[in-house]
């Protein structure tokens, strides 16, 4: 196999400008006279060599995959609903806050809270528990309590019920002053984004117990999907640039998931700044399906710099890195970046 020599170029401070022979007009004549007159070179002759000149360019590798943005559920919440949902505001997808009101069922709306225990009761003066605790505590966030959250339904408990109650359109024939089981949703934490179930929706009906909707991940999960060789190219750390309508994300991948029967492998993202991608446009990403974004991984961050064929590199006999010019000198370089049969040098 014949091996490489490196022709330099001489550039002012930078060895990259081509040596150019140059031809005097004066002898033009005596040379193309000589040149006819000469037999043609042989074309099986081998030199032995290939000569490859230093150029100055760009060395880089990426992948162009597309990334997935979805929101992941970190619970799933069940409530007692008996009846028809007659209405359901705009409320799935977005943040709620304590006493936002989530759907109707029979034209009585139903609230969201903050608490660990579900509404397994109805809650009318004389009762006591957590579970009265937290409704004294959604009142009292609401400014319908002044008193202590005691868990006791005293009277300043059903003063603060019955005022609250006829703010949500509620009157002497709903039963104020009294919380029906089904009345308040409980989540672990607020504020929280949601996503209602597909049984929620006007006109259906539900009895008992039934799951009501989805507490979700306080940032959507990025993924891009992997094939085999792909996730042997790709690791943690590398950056990602993630195309959007508006301009540009900049990610890095955080981890390289394996794949498994179920899965294909996948390359999870963050944030620069170990946060979602999406920053604070990430309320553009739809709940449900998702989004699709394009994107492109540097597997290679591209170099630009002198570049030289990668099989130009020669390793001496002390161990040196470097490259052979065309008199024989052996010129130590330093390998910066390579990809694609081309590395980027400097020395």
């Amino acid at each position: 196999m014949a091996e490489y020599i490196v022709r330099r170029r001489r550039w002012p401070a930078i060895a990259v400008t081509a040596v150019i022979a140059l031809v005097l007009g004066a002898g033009a004549g005596w040379w193309s006279a000589r040149t006819l007159l000469q037999p043609p070179p042989d074309a099986l002759a081998d030199p032995g060599y290939v000569v490859a000149e230093a150029r100055w360019g760009e060395v880089g590798q990426n992948l162009r995959l597309n990334t997935r943005a979805r929101w992941d559920a970190s619970s799933t919440v069940t409530a007692a609903v008996e009846g028809v949902v007659t209405v359901v505001p705009p409320v799935s997808g977005r943040v709620v806050h304590a006493g936002d009101r989530l759907y109707d069922v029979g034209l009585r709306p139903v609230v969201i809270a903050q608490g660990p225990v579900p509404g397994f009761r109805g809650l009318s003066q004389g009762a006591a528990g957590d579970d009265v605790r937290q409704l004294q505590e959604m009142l009292a966030t609401l400014g319908y309590l002044n008193g202590a959250a005691d868990g006791v339904f005293g009277d300043q408990t059903r003063a603060g019920v019955i005022a609250w109650q006829r703010s949500l359109g509620l009157g002497t024939r709903d039963g104020l002053g009294t919380v029906r089981a089904g009345d308040i949703v409980y989540v672990p934490i607020l504020p929280s984004r949601i996503h209602l179930s597909d049984d929620i929706a006007p006109g259906f009906e539900v009895a008992g117990r039934t799951d009501v909707l989805s507490v979700l991940r306080e940032a959507p999960t990025f993924e891009i999907t992997l094939g085999e060789n792909q996730s042997q190219m790709v690791g943690p750390g590398m950056d990602v640039v993630i195309e959007h309508p508006d301009g540009e994300w900049l990610a890095i991948i955080q981890e390289v998931r394996p794949a498994s029967e179920q899965t294909a492998a996948a390359a999870v993202l963050a944030g620069k700044d170990g946060a979602a991608p999406c920053g604070e446009a990430c309320d553009a990403i739809p709940v449900g399906e998702g989004a699709v974004f394009p994107a492109r991984i540097d597997v290679v961050p591209t170099f630009e710099g002198v570049t030289v064929p990668t099989g130009a590199l020669h390793t001496d006999a002390s161990g040196r890195k470097g490259v052979v010019l065309e008199s024989g000198e052996f010129v130590e370089v330093e390998v910066l970046v390579s990809a694609h049969g081309t590395s980027a040098v400097e020395g």
